[in-house]
C-alpha cells in the first residue's frame, strides 16, 4: 500500500509539471484504480482521453471501472474502442468477454 501512495505522489508531480503528460495521467489513473478509488481513476482516465484517444490501456481501464460498476454497455463500448486502436489487445478481449 505504501508503494501505491509513493507512486501516486510521483505521478501527481509529473502531471503537475506537465498537465498533458499522458504516461503520468495513465499511471495516476491506474494507481487510483489499484487503491480502489474508481471515481478518481475514471476522472483522471477521462482527462487523459482528452490528450489522446488512441491509448487502448485507457479504454480498458475505463471498461474495467464500468464493468465493476455494473454498466456492461459502457464497458463493452470501452473494450471495443480499445480493440479498434489495437486489434487483438488481450486485456480488451478479456474484458469484452466478461462484459457479455
Amino acid at each position: 500500500r505504501g508503494a501505491l501512495i509513493k507512486a501516486e505522489r510521483w505521478y501527481r508531480r509529473a502531471v503537475t509539471l506537465n498537465p498533458g503528460n499522458l504516461p503520468g495521467l495513465l499511471g495516476l489513473a491506474k494507481t487510483f484504480y489499484r487503491r480502489e478509488l474508481p471515481a478518481h481513476a475514471k476522472a483522471v482516465a477521462l482527462e487523459a482521453l482528452q490528450v489522446s484517444d488512441l491509448i487502448p490501456e485507457l479504454h480498458v481501464l475505463l471498461g474495467d471501472i464500468s464493468l465493476e460498476a455494473g454498466d456492461k454497455d459502457d464497458a463493452r463500448l470501452r473494450y471495443e474502442r480499445a480493440l479498434q486502436t489495437r486489434p487483438g489487445f488481450f486485456p480488451a478481449k478479456r474484458g469484452l468477454s466478461q462484459a457479455k
